[in-house]
């Protein structure tokens, strides 16, 4: 029997590439008996008429409105328009490489898992130095940590999550839908609990997509402040740091152990110690890495900037959640709003 398949692609405002990750989505289901579904958060761009003219010429590519606007929200409004009997829940920031789908469905029927997704390559569409210092840091462990989706393997193996999954229709009935407080790591709070619950993730290196990053230095930049952002929010509002790991982490302790002693300092420059220490331990690692990314095509010098402001953004996002976070947790607690999908 054929499996249907369901690709779920959130937008909002995504004029600039929602076509060509449709495409590519759409080159990779020759043969299969599936439905893309454009799942968009009122944009004001024009993707939703980009969209219905490509509806026009495919009827397999369907538009779901989500006047929420927020990526949870439309993300299960499309799980709640499927028909698939395996969904992908994928990105307008990305493509596909043509056995992308084919592989990961194989992999979760053999394997009996509960999602399967893929490596993720990291380009940018504008090819500028900066740019090219982004990329670099985004497939690099000190930059992205342990995320082995993002830095790469060479064999499948069982993982805390992934990007642009398989999973099963089952897994949206059993154990809930996308948990629509949470605007980011969504899919990561999804994956843990699908682990808690006794579900097994795999990564399988021979499904590749590639994700095109934000190619100036302060989209970058903001992008990941919002990250950071999201990491005691999302404890906060899920009761639970599960829904995290010690990677997400890092970035806030270390911006923590310059920021405090740095203002201790201009009352007693004792104080400032610790975060030369903190420093001194950092500075060897940033220009052991930095010189090592000029292998991707980077400057040592902007790489190691790069590595810097990453960092300092994506933990005072971290401290900016963290503020946040009490205020979330008394919402999370009064409004909790998971839900399964139904059984068919």
């Amino acid at each position: 029997m054929t499996s249907r398949l369901s690709i779920i692609i959130p937008t909002r405002n995504e004029v600039g590439c929602i076509e060509q990750a449709v495409a590519s989505t759409l080159s990779g289901l020759q043969g299969f008996e599936a439905e893309v579904l454009v799942c968009d958060g009122a944009s004001t761009d024009g993707t939703v008429e980009l969209v219905r003219n490509m509806a026009r010429k495919d009827p397999r590519i369907k538009l779901v409105e989500n006047p929420a606007g927020y990526s949870p929200h439309g993300m299960n409004a499309g799980l709640r328009n499927s028909t698939g009997d395996y969904i992908f829940v994928v990105s307008a920031h990305a493509s596909y490489s043509k056995g992308y789908f084919q592989t990961l469905l194989e992999a979760t029927q053999r394997l009996g898992a509960a999602c399967s997704g893929g490596s993720l390559r990291t380009e940018v569409k504008e090819d500028n130095a900066w740019a090219r210092a982004i990329r670099a840091v985004l497939g690099d462990p000190f930059g992205v940590g342990n995320a082995h989706f993002r830095i790469g393997t060479e064999i499948p193996r069982q993982v805390d999550t992934v990007a642009y999954g398989c999973y099963p229709r089952w897994v949206f009935e059993r154990w809930g839908c996308y948990d629509e407080r949470l605007h980011r790591n969504q899919d990561i709070e999804l994956n843990k609990r699908v682990r808690a619950a006794g579900g097994s993730i795999w990564l399988i290196p021979a499904a590749v997509a590639t994700y095109y990053a934000r190619p100036s230095l302060g989209a970058f930049l903001s992008n990941q402040f919002q990250n950071g952002r999201w990491n005691l929010l999302t404890v906060a509002l899920t009761g639970s740091w599960s829904s995290i790991s010690a990677r997400h982490l890092i970035p806030g302790c270390f911006v923590i152990s310059l920021f405090i002693p740095g203002i201790a300092a201009l009352h007693d420059p004792r104080w400032g110690v610790p975060a030369v220490l903190s420093l001194a331990a950092y500075m060897p690692l940033l220009v052991w890495r930095g010189f090592r990314l000029r292998q991707r095509g980077a400057s040592a010098w902007r790489a190691m900037a790069t590595l810097f402001l990453l960092h300092i953004a994506y933990g005072s996002g971290t401290l900016a959640g963290g503020v946040q976070a009490p205020a979330a947790w008394i919402r999370g607690r009064n409004h909790h709003n998971l839900t399964r999908l139904g059984t068919r």
